[in-house]
């Protein structure tokens, strides 16, 4: 059962690996060091840190702006229907509103940051 090594197609990462018929990919392991592009541990936890303080900032923010945020769920388009033992709510214009949102600051800071 001998593996042979097969060259990747241009662009791609890591080698093709074949045998019994498959083709499996074969990807890099994670650097230990801090040389090229590849991500190790250390980036890695910074990065979640940084994500986790973000999270919180934003969710104070939010937190002490809440008054003023009380359109959110209540626009035209969200489905709301009540009855005796059962209640059912579908925000669907607010989801909708959300990601409109998130894609324009996403995009924008793609678009300045790059």
């Amino acid at each position: 059962m001998a593996r042979d090594a097969v060259p990747s197609p241009p662009g791609s990462i890591g080698a093709r690996i074949s045998g019994n018929g498959r083709t499996f990919k074969q990807f890099p392991p994670l650097s230990k060091g801090g040389r090229g592009d590849s991500l190790t541990v250390e980036h890695l936890g910074k990065i979640l840190v940084s994500l986790g303080v973000l999270l919180i900032v934003v969710g104070l923010v939010l937190w002490l702006v809440a008054d003023k945020l009380s359109w959110v769920g209540r626009l035209p388009g969200d489905i709301r229907i009540a009855r005796p033992g059962f209640r059912f709510y579908a925000p669907l214009m607010t989801s909708l509103f959300l990601s409109v949102g998130l894609t324009l600051a996403l995009w924008l800071c793609n678009r300045f940051f790059r």
